[in-house]
C-alpha cells in the first residue's frame, strides 16, 4: 500500500500540519514505538492551527518544532506543545514500568509451564468437555483434525485436537443448558484459529466454565446419585493401571502468602493436586506426580458388585485420619516448593521484600477413588 500526502506549498495551514504536527508525531512514534494522540479536542487543535496560520506568520526555519506567534497565541501554542510532551512522557514512563526487559525468560519459563499444566491445557479441556457431555447424554460430533490443519500437534506426537458439534435440544437437561448459557446447537474448537461460526472452547470460556460448575454441583447433589451419574466424589473401579489397591485423591491445598514489602498483604492461594497412594495399616506410600496424573485417565474395566463397593468405601473411611495426617506433611512440603517458585519469579522481576507461604490445614479432599487391580 502506498500513501501519498498532497499539500500546498503556499498554504500556511498545510505548512503547519506538515512541518510541525506530522513531524512531531513521527518523532514521538520513532522514539517510543507507538503513536501518542494529540492532546485536546479536535476543535481546540483546529483553533490553534488556524490562529497561527491565518493571523500570524510562521518562521521559515525548516527545523522549527513549534509555532512562532504573538504573545497570546504563543502562550496558547506553548501550552499545546507542553501537553503533548507531557502525554509523551507519561506514555514513556508507562512503557518502562511494564516493560519485561528485566525478566530472565529462562527462569520464568519453567514456572509458566508449571502454571499451564496446573490449570489445564487445550487437550485437557477437550477431554473434560467430551466426557462430561457424553455422560450427560448430550449428542456430540467430534471432528478430528488432520495433518494439514494441526501439523504442530502431529509433530509433537499428540492426537490432533478436534472441533466439536454439540447438539442441544429440549431433551438435554435444562440445568445444563442454563449453566452453559445456550439453548441452540453449536460447534466449538479447542484451539485457535477458529473457522467461521465456530466458538472458542478455551478454559475460561463461558461454556467450559459453566459446564465445570454444573459438573461440581452434580457431584455435590445427593439426589443426583439416584439418577444418571455424571460425576461423583467417591468411587470404586477395577483398572489394569494398578497392580495393587491404590487410592486416588483429588486434593485442594490452600496457602497464606504473606509479603513484608512496603505494601504488605496476605493473599489466599490454592492449588488442586491429584495424589495417589498405596495405603496399609503401617504406612502410606505416595506415588509420584506423573503416576497420579496417569491414574486420572483410568476407566472402569468391569462392573463392581455392591458388596465390594461397601467394603472398600468402609475401609477408606477408616483410613481417612491416616491420610489427613500424611497430607499435612505433603502440604508443608508443597508450601516450601511454592515459596521457592514464588521467590524465583520475584528475583527474575527484581522485586524486593520477604515472602512466606503457610499451608492452611486440614487439606481438603475433593474426591477419593479406589482403584483395584483388574487381574484380581
Amino acid at each position: 500500500m502506498r500513501v501519498i500526502t498532497y499539500y500546498g506549498s503556499d498554504n500556511p495551514v498545510d505548512d503547519v500540519i506538515l512541518k510541525v504536527l506530522i513531524r512531531k508525531h513521527k518523532s514521538i512514534k520513532s522514539d517510543l514505538g507507538v503513536a501518542v494522540a494529540v492532546p485536546g479536542s479536535s476543535d481546540r487543535i483546529a483553533e490553534t492551527i488556524f490562529e497561527g496560520a491565518l493571523f500570524r506568520n510562521l518562521t521559515r526555519d525548516a527545523n522549527q518544532q513549534t509555532f512562532d506567534f504573538g504573545t497570546d497565541e504563543a502562550e496558547q501554542v506553548e501550552e499545546f506543545h507542553s501537553e503533548w510532551e507531557n502525554a509523551r512522557e507519561k506514555e514513556k514512563a508507562s512503557r518502562s514500568r511494564f516493560a519485561q526487559h528485566s525478566l530472565d525468560k529462562d527462569s520464568v519459563a519453567a514456572e509458566l509451564n508449571a502454571v499451564r499444566d496446573a490449570i489445564g491445557r487445550a487437550d485437557d479441556v477437550q477431554r473434560f468437555v467430551r466426557h462430561v457431555l457424553q455422560l450427560a447424554g448430550v449428542p456430540i460430533e467430534c471432528h478430528t483434525a488432520n495433518q494439514t490443519t494441526a501439523p504442530a500437534a502431529s509433530a509433537a506426537g499428540k492426537t490432533p485436537l478436534e472441533s466439536m458439534t454439540v447438539h442441544l435440544s429440549p431433551g438435554v437437561a435444562r440445568s445444563l443448558r442454563q449453566a452453559i448459557g445456550r439453548d441452540d446447537s453449536f460447534t466449538g474448537r479447542f484451539e485457535l484459529p477458529l473457522q467461521p461460526r465456530e466458538l472458542y472452547l478455551g478454559r475460561t470460556s463461558q461454556i467450559v466454565e459453566g459446564l465445570a460448575a454444573w459438573t461440581i454441583d452434580h457431584a455435590l447433589d445427593p439426589h443426583a446419585r439416584d439418577t444418571d451419574v455424571v460425576a461423583a466424589r467417591c468411587g470404586v473401579m477395577w483398572s489394569s493401571l494398578v497392580e495393587i489397591r491404590t487410592v486416588l485423591l483429588i486434593t485442594r491445598i490452600r496457602y497464606h502468602l504473606r509479603t513484608s514489602s512496603s505494601a504488605a498483604e496476605t493473599i489466599l492461594c490454592e492449588e488442586v493436586l491429584p495424589m495417589a497412594a498405596r495405603v496399609s495399616s503401617q504406612e502410606i506410600q505416595w506415588l509420584d506426580a506423573d503416576q497420579a496424573e496417569q491414574l486420572l485417565l483410568a476407566t472402569p474395566e468391569r462392573n463392581v458388585n455392591e458388596t465390594t463397593i461397601q467394603q472398600q468405601v468402609a475401609a477408606l473411611e477408616k483410613q481417612l485420619p491416616q491420610l489427613q495426617a500424611a497430607l499435612a506433611d505433603v502440604a508443608a512440603a508443597r508450601a516450601v516448593w511454592q515459596l521457592e517458585s514464588h521467590q524465583r519469579v520475584r528475583e527474575a522481576t527484581r522485586q524486593k521484600g520477604r515472602v512466606s507461604v503457610e499451608p492452611i490445614l486440614p487439606v481438603d479432599i475433593l474426591g477419593a477413588y479406589i482403584l483395584l487391580p483388574a487381574s484380581s
